[in-house]
């Protein structure tokens, strides 16, 4: 097996597990861990339509791209820059961070930050 960062598109892709638009806030309540001091144990929430714990709140996820300085992703990633992309918010966030589309500069302040792998079978 082969580990490794998620892109940026392969991460929202997992947090949307099949959704279209972006995730209303009443959702994001049922299913993220927001506004508290510490994270939490993983799980504590709703999954989202696919199984996946905390794709929303409890930490940061820092993925393989870098930032491009903007709110959005662009299409092509940039190739260098001095920060990776963040998705997902943290525990100290609101539900306008947690959403899929917007991203943030790592590797952030380090008590918020975690990662997702992604498993590629050979």
């Amino acid at each position: 097996h082969r580990y490794r960062l998620p892109t940026e598109f392969e991460w929202e892709y997992a947090a949307r597990a099949g959704a279209e638009d972006d995730i209303p806030w009443k959702e994001i309540q049922a299913t993220a861990v927001l506004g508290g001091e510490v994270p939490k144990i993983v799980g504590t929430k709703k999954p989202n339509a696919w199984g996946l714990y905390d794709m929303l709140g409890n930490v940061w996820e820092w993925v393989q791209d870098i930032y491009n300085e903007k709110m959005f992703a662009d299409p092509t990633p940039p190739k260098s820059g001095k920060e990776h992309v963040l998705k997902g918010s943290s525990f100290t966030g609101d539900v306008k961070n947690a959403t899929y589309m917007t991203h943030a500069a790592g590797p952030g302040n380090g008590f918020d930050i975690g990662l997702r792998l992604v498993v590629e079978v050979r």
